[in-house]
Formats: structure tokens, sequence, C-alpha cells
């Protein structure tokens, strides 16, 4: 092997132990503060086109409809680099399904099967609930 390629090899194994895609994310300090005190939460994951789990959120909500969404991690390929959070004025709850669309952004959980699903700009990100 020339010395090249044994630089190659080595770079792609630090590369590939640095970032493990199959690695389930965790909530980053404080971030068990951001939409706390509310009547109702809910908790689950988006994934990335691959299906891998890689934001963490929490969705929650009070009985007169004002609410609260949060991202508990940071996800530097997401151009997230920290956790924060963003009152929301409305979600609603029909049955099961949670909703809310502030005009930036939309999200729809359902409790019955686990799913959620992210919009904005055009774009959807699925996720699961916990």
């Amino acid at each position: 092997m020339t010395r090249n390629a044994v630089l190659f090899a080595v770079g792609t194994l630090l590369a590939a132990s640095a970032f493990d895609a199959s690695a389930a994310p965790k909530p980053a300090s404080g971030s068990d503060q951001l939409c706390s005190g509310f009547d109702k939460t809910l908790e689950g994951v988006w994934k990335d086109p691959s299906g891998h789990e890689t934001l963490l959120f929490r969705l929650a909500k009070n009985a007169d409809g004002s609410g609260c969404y949060a991202w508990l991690n940071a996800v530097s390929h997401w151009n997230i680099g920290s956790p924060g959070s963003v009152v929301l004025n409305s979600v609603s709850q029909t049955g099961s399904v949670w909703t809310t669309d502030n005009g930036t952004f939309a999200v729809m959980a359902d409790t019955s099967d686990g799913t959620a699903i992210y919009e904005r700009g055009g774009r959807k990100t699925k996720g699961k609930l916990f």
C-alpha cells in the first residue's frame, strides 16, 4: 500500500468513528427545561432522509391552545447549532392528532400510530413519537 493510500484509509476510519449515523441522538444539557410546564407534552425524534434518528423534539400545549416547540440537540449538518424553542400561539388537538402551523413551519403528530411530520418551505421531515 502506498503512503497516500494508508493515510486515506486511516482518515476514513477516523471520520467514520467520529460520525456514527446509527447512534441515537442525546438531548443536550439543559434541554429538559425547554417547553416544560405545559399541560400536555409529546416527545419524539426527526429522521434524516436515510431514516437515521437525528433531531430530538418536544411539542407541548396548554388547555387554552397555547404551546411550544423545542429542538433538543445540535445537528451541524442541519445547521442547528444548539437546542432552542419557540412559543406557539396555537397547538390544536383533534382526537389523537396534534397540529400547529406558525406560518414558518408546521408540525403534525399522531399519538395513535406514533408518527410525526415537520414541514418547512415545502420540505417534509418524518419522525416518530416516543
